[in-house]
């Protein structure tokens, strides 16, 4: 089950990489297509260092969903390299997923505005938390490998 988990971690990692060149929004100039992912970031993040706000609840929104790639990253970074935390990683992707989805769902802005690199970024974040939810099926005790001393050796026919 890991091998399927280490590949589905794979398959997240390129979508992710390739939101950041793709358009996501209509708006923009950048690429003739709209707004490159890279640059929505910026734009998603600017209420922390411009302190003229409009829409104080919106902007809000959008500082959580550009600081959700740290979800991506680190869940990504804590399945590479330590167990036990796959399920808390899927749970935490599922949110930053749902919370993302806000901007196409609640239509905040016409549905035809948005471009492919939002639907690869937001499901970048859902194919991650698949991999997160196989490896914590990896896990589980019940997948677990059995400890070699239960099994007893060929010829040999246990304690006497």
């Amino acid at each position: 089950m890991r091998w399927a988990s280490a590949w589905v971690q794979g398959c997240a990692v390129v979508l992710y990489a390739a939101a950041w060149a793709l358009p996501v929004m209509k708006c923009g100039t950048t690429l003739p297509n709209g707004l490159p992912g890279a640059e929505a970031l910026t734009v998603a993040l600017s209420p922390i260092w411009e302190h003229h706000t409009t829409h104080p609840p919106l902007e809000s929104v959008g500082v959580l969903s550009g600081l959700s790639n740290l979800a991506f990253l680190g869940g990504l970074g804590l399945l590479w390299s330590r167990e036990r935390v796959a399920q808390l990683v899927q749970w935490t992707l599922v949110g930053a997923a749902a919370l993302n989805s806000y901007w196409y769902v609640c239509e905040v802005f016409s549905r035809d505005e948005y471009r492919v690199g939002y639907f690869t970024w937001v499901g970048s974040f859902v194919v991650l938390a698949l991999a997160a939810g196989l490896r914590a099926l990896s896990e589980s005790p019940s997948h677990a490998p059995r400890d070699p001393g239960l099994v007893a050796a060929p010829g040999h026919r246990g304690a006497q």
